[in-house]
């Protein structure tokens, strides 16, 4: 499989024929890739089609699309728990971090390291929360105060 390089042109076999096209960026989402091209027009490709004409996915997760969408950033993540990733909060203050839900993480302690909901909440509060490693640390939403 190939990767695809920006700024090269492309025959990209859509279904309706092929036409060359630059493209210009490449975005990987949950469902596909959004691929815009040097004439401005943006395309959303579904990953069996893009395999199909013979790229890699290259993605996997949802930390790998967020890497993939930030790569000149260093975004920190924690590890163990890709799975309670809720997206990146961006604001003019500082960088991109990643937001975990505070409840997806509890539940990841609970099931992969089978601790009881309140050592979990324990060892998520002073292991977890408070390992700041600087401006760029996890944000942990707490969703978990709707679900008592």
């Amino acid at each position: 499989m190939k990767r695809i390089e920006l700024y090269k042109t492309y025959s990209l076999d859509l279904g309706s024929g092929s036409s060359p096209v630059i493209v210009k960026t490449i975005k990987y989402t949950l469902n596909g890739v959004s691929c815009k091209y040097d004439n401005g027009r943006v395309e959303q490709i579904s990953y069996d089609l893009f395999e199909m004409n013979g790229f890699s996915r290259n993605v996997k997760t949802k930390l790998d699309i967020i890497m993939n969408n930030y790569p000149d950033e260093d975004i920190l993540s924690a590890e163990g728990f890709d799975d309670a990733i809720l997206g990146v909060v961006v604001d003019h203050n500082s960088e991109p971090r990643l937001a975990y839900s505070f409840l997806k993480c509890i539940e990841i302690l609970i099931n992969h390291n089978e601790m009881l909901v309140v050592d979990a909440e324990e060892y998520f509060n002073n292991n977890v929360i408070s390992a700041y490693v600087g401006g760029n640390s996890p944000i942990w939403i707490n969703d978990y105060i709707f679900f008592e």
